[in-house]
């Protein structure tokens, strides 16, 4: 397969005003960001290789950690900003040797600024824009970096904050007068510290740390019949997305042979808030009775969070102008992703009366749970990978290379889900299971 590769700079970035993981794909051909599942979470995809379930088809990296997340249908991948960094690399796949399985469609990477033990440098940019119908949008970005011992001692540090003004409008289902302007505000904010170490003049040592934070007022959605930017919803959806990402590199020149090694935590909880409120009319009742939902309304809980524990170390060879590079090394990576689900309706159990005139537990076999729950859900996945790849490219001509790799890979996948209330018939369970 060629080997096709887009590197987006800063100044481009900044040219085309990319913030985000869908603002990057829109300039990217062959690259799209598609929403899957219950609540439209988004999964990348690359020549359209694209799994709406299970494994992910696209690496996610921040410089050389792994992010990405299986779909879930809950919660896409972290959508790390564009700040201060020096590219964004699109390698479309497949990319499997060097960056495994779920780069089956291609690895996105955001290189990011490193600290310089040389040279001192500081940026600041700001940003207003006007939403038509809506309020100011601003953004404001910094960073600052430099040798603290010349040579020796650099560090580097950069901040970031970002709101969107909301443009979609809530009405009433009754009456169609606006409750609420504005509901979809969209904040961020994120910062990015480390140093670098020299070591004896072969070994440099990076520790660096990543924290980033998003909230969101409501979703983007509007139903179009109710004119431009408008939606009905009963309840409001809020969402709140925390990534923790801390790293240790390390470079060592050992004469014609470089040697990195790469150690990482992510730590990441996602929380959302959906309106259910029209579920037990399209659900239950099949559409019978037209804009049914239940007194109060009915919200769907959301928390998904990623734990990953990643290392890799690997050798390559370090002499420049050559017509032979390679590279080996090792990779292991050890997660956990659980995702639980609450749906609190009360009201539902006054519907059921009225509507089929019996109780609720005569209708679904079970009652409520407690707090008027209609649905709980819990979903575990365990995950470790052992693998060792290796890589040779040989350049024949100027214009000519030739590629060839192998990975080896050893993983295994625990899996477990739990479904109770009435919306689950009970309690449904799949056990652990390997593979």
């Amino acid at each position: 397969v060629p080997v096709s590769v887009t590197a987006l700079d800063e100044k481009a970035i900044a040219r085309l005003g990319a913030e985000t993981l869908s603002d990057v794909a829109r300039a990217i051909p062959n690259f799209i960001v598609a929403p899957v599942g219950v609540l439209a979470a988004e999964q990348p995809a690359i020549r359209g290789i694209f799994s709406p379930a299970g494994s992910a088809t696209v690496g996610l990296y921040v410089d050389d950690v792994p992010i990405q997340i299986r779909s879930l249908g809950f919660a896409g991948n972290a959508d790390i900003r564009t700040f201060d960094v020096a590219r964004v690399e699109v390698l479309r796949g497949p990319q499997g040797t060097l960056f495994g399985a779920n780069s089956m469609g291609g690895t996105m990477r955001f290189i990011t600024r490193q600290p310089d033990l040389g040279e001192s440098d500081g940026r600041v940019h700001g940003e207003v824009s006007q939403t038509d119908g809506a309020g100011l949008s601003r953004e404001v970005e910094g960073a600052v970096g430099g040798p603290i011992v010349p040579g020796r001692l650099g560090a580097r540090v950069a901040g970031y904050y970002r709101f969107d003004a909301g443009y979609v409008d809530r009405v009433d289902r009754e009456n169609g007068e606006i409750l609420r302007r504005n509901v979809n505000e969209v904040e961020a904010m994120a910062i990015r510290a480390g140093l670098k170490a020299a070591l004896g003049g072969t070994v440099e040592v990076m520790p660096t740390v990543h924290y980033q934070k998003s909230r969101r007022d409501d979703y983007a959605l509007f139903h179009s019949t109710l004119g431009p930017h408008r939606q009905q919803n009963v309840v409001d959806q809020p969402g709140e997305d925390e990534v923790l990402l801390p790293s240790l590199t390390v470079n060592a020149g050992l004469g014609p042979v470089d040697l990195v090694s790469v150690t990482a935590f992510l730590d990441r909880e996602d929380r959302q808030v959906t309106d259910y409120s029209t579920v037990f009319g399209e659900l239950v009742m099949g559409g019978s009775v037209p804009g049914l939902v239940p007194e109060g309304g009915s919200r769907s809980f959301s928390r998904v969070t990623q734990r990953s524990f990643t290392h890799e170390t690997r050798l390559e060879s370090s002499l420049a102008g050559g017509a032979l590079h390679w590279v080996v090394g090792g990779f292991f990576q050890r997660s956990r992703l659980n995702l639980t689900q609450s749906v609190v309706e009360p009201g539902i159990a006054e519907l059921v009366e009225t509507y089929f005139g019996v109780p609720l537990v005569e209708v679904f076999g079970v009652p409520l749970l407690p707090g008027g729950v209609s649905y709980r859900g819990f979903e575990r996945v365990k995950s470790s990978q052992l693998a060792g790849f290796g890589e040779v490219r040989w350049r024949l001509t100027d214009r000519l290379e030739a590629t060839a790799g192998l990975r080896v890979t050893r993983s295994r996948l625990d899996l477990e889900v739990l479904s109770e209330g009435p919306y689950a018939g009970g309690v449904a369970t799949v056990p652990d299971q390997g593979s």
